[in-house]
């Protein structure tokens, strides 16, 4: 779907939703604690995850945590163009 068919009213509450989302926890506070659930997850784990499944905890954190680093820069940007 190209960005540009989405009605106005959509886009805006996808925005909002992307700016309360960092309103009271920056990007750096998120990161922290993504890693922690990935660490609690590998740690707590540890007897009964397979290597298999820990490859996979782990590629899930590193799309989660491009995921957010793009929602930053969307943020980011969102807040560049209000001023």
């Amino acid at each position: 779907m190209d960005a540009r068919q989405i009605p106005d009213d959509v886009l805006n509450r996808m925005l909002s939703t992307v700016n309360s989302f960092f309103l009271n926890d920056p990007h750096k506070k998120w990161k922290k604690v993504l890693w922690e659930f990935y660490t609690s997850a590998v740690y707590n784990g540890e007897q009964v995850l397979t290597g298999e499944e820990n490859s996979e905890i782990l590629f899930k954190y590193e799309c989660l945590q491009k995921f957010l680093s793009e929602l930053n820069r969307l943020n980011k940007k969102m807040k560049n163009y209000e001023k």
